[in-house]
């Protein structure tokens, strides 16, 4: 404890503070994207999605087993947590190490403020950013990944201090070994390496342009060699050489090392042991098959062998289109998308934010760029070369599409970790500053002063607006939707998903919290490979399959990239399809299956259509499980599109769907039904279903997750329609029991009336799913919510959500138009109709508009005084003879017909020959049944123009109507 300096102290503060945040904002338990199956492989020992995660998975497996809380993801939650805070430390140490490149050691007090002051400034902004601390709080391989990239780093800074000493050669080697290690955690680690190059680089030689492009392209070199070089290589030798071929190998190279290393052959000795520390901590992948070949649960792609190891490392099952070759054709606007939209929009999110963060961190770190290329070159551009390679390398090489399914800014934390270097040198130009300006107070004063600003404005400023949203603590939604997913399919189900969200964490309850093991949860696009085709085949839960579906089968057709592979899935643009039942008085399906992909063939434009693997393994399983006797129940997500649902939906005629929701799933049946079958909807969403967290305000909720809560809005919603509709049709306004608590509505909603039973699920809906906890993302649905309640006798709820939509929506002319006219006719508010009219014409006073809005006035019982006033009012504007006969016209048609008469007479008088006026007259008086006064205007008028052919025709109407 002697040797504690004021350096160690405020290091362990920049630990301790992290630590505790991350802590107290880890989540409770599962999350959604990877996280589910992450901890379940990691609690199993089994094999997750391609390149694998190995060295994480030993990790996660070892958290698993400590008693740190009850439940299991917790406590591989925790992984992040701590790695993420000695991420922190090391990107402290690292900034007042380059501080030190340039200020020397620090002697008095106020330089230590300084030093350590900018260091924890920048460290705790980073700690508080919002993609790294997203990360650090549940179990994803980022978090690690980063705490990789800081010790690598720091270990090349540290290098620096002992470049000349055997200590040096241990830690290069050491960072070697990292990079190898790192590779079973993620491949990100290895873009350090060009800023590792820079360093040693620049020790050795003199900062100028060729030393600089050297170094750049060894450090390119280093790169490409560790990656692909000995991670894809190293699996491939083992395939050609078989693994004693490579044991043997390995033998040579640690003999060649020794020898170079006696004949003072030291560059190549450090070579040869450069490659062989890489493969020593690449080893861990030999995890991924050891595991893979005793059958997991979890066995993504069965990677049991070299060959299917390292097309697992390859990434194969995700195309095999080479990254590099793809760089140089982009497959989104690389500006509009792949830089401002998917790089500098999230730098933004980290540091700019005017609303939040005031900007303060951004420019900290310009500051901080300038001031390093301004003070120490050689460094600065070591931070700019990783700057650049974990941010904008990525963007170039990985290529993104427009748009992806979900938001990508942990792929360039690296980018603002070093960013966050010079936040930290910011700081230190400011308090630099500031010393400078006010020589007259005491520097240490100075100093301290001027770091606990910089602290508040920027670090803690960015704790206190980025916690709550950062804060995972009580949130359940993602364990509790997969629960409610499972638990709405019958016992032995199967049930096919959409993507990681609606399959991961369902493993992960099934393998972890062993809830509803029974049911096979078979993901569509891991449908189309032929490793999950065998797995879900041969593995319980097992789904049904024809004898056809062997292995060769599986080989020739399903995996094939041959022509011949295609034959099977040739379809036509719509087929129709029979399945036949066990016997023959057994429901038969029959429907009509869309072919879902197309591609033109030959001349003329004709196109072929074909089936995709998913489509014909659900067929497959279709009919086998038919002839089974209709064995496992059949299920689809509610998340799956119509276009992944072989024709089975059919919305436009209900006589042809065979798919009724039964909550978040569809159930397949063999014979027609209704597009929902509101008794299990009724009983999974209201009784079995949970709904934690849901109402707590003090658990964020990005956009994700609200889309998925969605689906219980939508479920409930459908339910609600089914018994309105039923209502109508009975004729049934019996409101019995609509009096009686919520709760005990639904325990009797079986014996419930019609329209208490639609009551009773909106109001549950709302009840379970505030929309003010979670908003309705589109005003239509919400409208029609509001409708609904409306039909119901509840227009009070349709005003509440015509208030919402309206303090929130910016009012043009149609949508005051649009919303007044629901105030008026379902949430039965004339007053507020009428003030969103009148904003309306405020915006477009036109005769078009007010007549509009008068036709909608008038029909609902609305008093004509307001609606003359509206058009006096434009008359008082506007009093030509045109525009006087358009108002007349108008008060005409909407029946105000003394305010027509009072417009048309004056006209008349003024001028007896204005056709137009007396036309006028004429209808006016006819409506009104005088049909005297009308006819005689028209004789005055035939009088004067005899050939005049409209009065002519109008007479003789007139005297049809008097029976003459």
């Amino acid at each position: 404890m002697k040797n504690l300096t004021a350096h160690h102290i405020i290091a362990a503060v920049a630990l301790a503070v992290s630590f505790i945040v991350y802590t107290s904002t880890v989540a409770d338990t599962v999350s959604f994207w990877d996280c589910g199956e992450f901890i379940a492989a990691s609690y199993s020992m089994g094999v997750p999605h391609p390149p694998g995660a190995p060295f994480y998975l030993m990790l996660g497996r070892f958290f698993s087993l400590l008693p740190l809380a009850s439940d299991i993801g917790l406590r591989v939650n925790m992984m992040s947590p701590i790695v993420s805070a000695l991420t922190v430390l090391f990107l402290y140490l690292s900034i007042v190490r380059l501080i030190r490149a340039y200020h020397g050691r620090e002697q008095t007090t106020a330089h230590k403020i300084t030093v350590y002051g900018a260091g924890l400034v920048g460290a705790l902004a980073f700690a508080f950013s919002t993609s790294f601390w997203f990360n650090a709080v549940e179990a994803e391989v980022y978090a690690m990944s980063m705490f990789f990239t800081a010790i690598v780093f720091y270990l090349a800074l540290r290098w620096l201090d002992v470049a000349d000493q055997p200590q040096g050669n241990a830690i290069l080697l050491f960072i070697f070994y990292l990079f190898g290690l790192s590779s079973g955690v993620h491949l990100l680690n290895v873009l350090t390496i060009p800023a590792l190059t820079y360093i040693v680089a620049f020790y050795k030689y003199p900062v100028n342009v060729k030393t600089f492009l050297i170094a750049g392209l060894i450090g390119c070199v280093l790169t490409l060699a560790i990656y692909p070089g000995i991670i894809q290589g190293f699996p491939f030798l083992i395939l050609k050489l078989s693994i004693w071929g490579v044991i043997v190998l390995l033998g040579l190279m640690l003999w060649a090392a020794y020898w170079c290393y006696k004949n003072d052959k030291r560059i190549l000795a450090m070579s040869l042991i450069v490659v062989l520390l890489v493969m020593l901590g690449y080893t861990t992948f030999f995890y991924i098959k050891i595991r893979s070949g005793l059958n997991p649960f979890l066995d993504e792609n069965d990677p049991e062998t070299w060959a299917s190891l390292l097309a697992y490392i390859n990434r194969e099952q995700y195309g095999s289109e080479s990254l590099f070759l793809g760089m140089f054709k982009r497959n989104a606007p690389f500006w509009s998308y792949q830089i401002r939209d998917m790089y500098f929009r999230y730098l933004g999110w980290n540091f700019f934010e005017p609303a939040r963060l005031f900007a303060i961190p951004l420019l900290l770190g310009l500051i901080g760029m300038f001031h390093h290329f301004y003070r120490d070159k050689k460094n600065a551009l070591v931070i700019l070369a990783l700057f650049f390679m974990t941010g904008l390398a990525i963007v170039l090489y990985v290529n993104q599409d427009d748009p992806q399914p979900r938001e990508r800014d942990y792929s360039y934390v690296g980018s603002f970790y070093a960013f966050a270097v010079w936040i930290g040198l910011g700081a230190l130009a400011l308090i630099e500053t500031a010393q400078t300006y006010l020589r007259q107070i005491k520097r240490e004063w100075v100093t301290g002063g001027t770091v606990g600003i910089l602290l508040l404005a920027a670090p803690v400023n960015m704790l206190v607006q980025n916690y709550d949203q950062q804060d995972r603590r009580g949130n359940y939604v993602a364990w509790d939707y997969s629960y409610n997913l499972l638990n709405t399919c019958e016992p032995n189900a199967i049930i096919y998903t959409n993507g990681d969200n609606d399959t991961f964490p369902l493993w992960y309850l099934q393998v972890v919290d062993n809830v509803r093991p029974d049911v096979r949860v078979v993901n569509l696009s891991l449908l189309n490979t032929g490793w999950f085709v065998r797995q879900i085949r041969d593995k319980e839960p097992k789904c049904p399959m024809t004898a056809k579906i062997t292995d060769n089968y599986i080989k020739n057709v399903i995996d094939s990239r041959e022509v011949e592979g295609l034959r099977d899935r040739i379809w036509a643009q719509t087929r129709k399809v029979q399945v036949q039942g066990l016997t023959p008085s057994s429901p038969k399906l029959v429907w009509d299956v869309p072919g879902p992909l197309a591609y033109p063939v030959g001349a003329g434009g004709r196109y072929e259509y074909f089936l995709r693997v998913q489509d014909l393994m659900i067929l497959n399983t279709i009919a086998q499980n038919a002839s089974d006797g209709w064995a496992k129940p059949i299920y689809f997500a509610v998340t799956v599109s119509d276009n992944n649902l072989c024709g089975l939906r059919n919305l436009r005629e209900p006589n042809k769907n065979y798919l009724a929701m039964e909550g978040l799933a569809f159930r397949l049946h063999p014979e027609p039904v209704g597009l929902i079958d509101p008794r299990r909807v009724a009983e999974n969403m209201m009784r079995v279903y949970k709904y934690r967290s849901i109402k707590d305000r003090s658990v964020y909720f990005d956009d994700n997750v609200q889309r998925l809560l969605g689906n219980y809005r939508q479920g409930l919603i459908q339910l609600a329609y089914h018994w309105i509709q039923q209502a109508e049709y009975a004729d049934d306004y019996d409101s019995t029991g609509v009096d009686m608590p919520l709760k005990d509505r639904v325990e009797q909603f079986e014996v419930l009336p019609l329209r208490i039973k639609a009551l009773t699920a909106l109001e549950f809906m709302d009840s379970a799913i505030p929309d003010d906890r979670v908003p309705i993302k589109y005003d239509f649905l919400a409208l029609e919510i509001g409708r609904r309640y409306a039909q119901l006798g509840r227009p009070d709820q349709m005003r509440r959500i015509l208030d919402r939509i309206v303090k929130e929506d910016t009012l043009t002319a149609q949508k005051a138009l649009e919303y007044g006219t629901y105030y008026l006719t379902e949430a039965q508010s004339p007053d507020r109709a009428r003030e969103l009219f009148e904003l309306s014409l405020s915006e477009s006073q036109t005769l078009e508009n007010i007549y509009r809005i008068g036709y909608m006035w008038l029909q609902f019982g609305g008093d004509t005084a307001w609606l003359k006033g509206l058009y006096d009012s434009y008359l008082a504007k506007d009093d030509s003879r045109m525009t006087r006969l358009k108002v007349a016209g108008h008060t005409m048609n909407l029946g105000m017909l003394d305010v027509a008469l009072g417009i048309y007479e004056p006209l008349w008088r003024a001028d007896p020959g204005d056709g137009a006026a007396v036309q006028g007259l004429v209808e006016c008086h006819k409506r009104r049944g005088d049909l005297n006064q009308a006819l005689t205007y028209v004789n005055d008028w035939l009088g004067a123009y005899p050939d005049d052919s409209n009065m002519v025709r109008k007479r003789a109407e007139l005297l049809a109507l008097q029976g003459r």
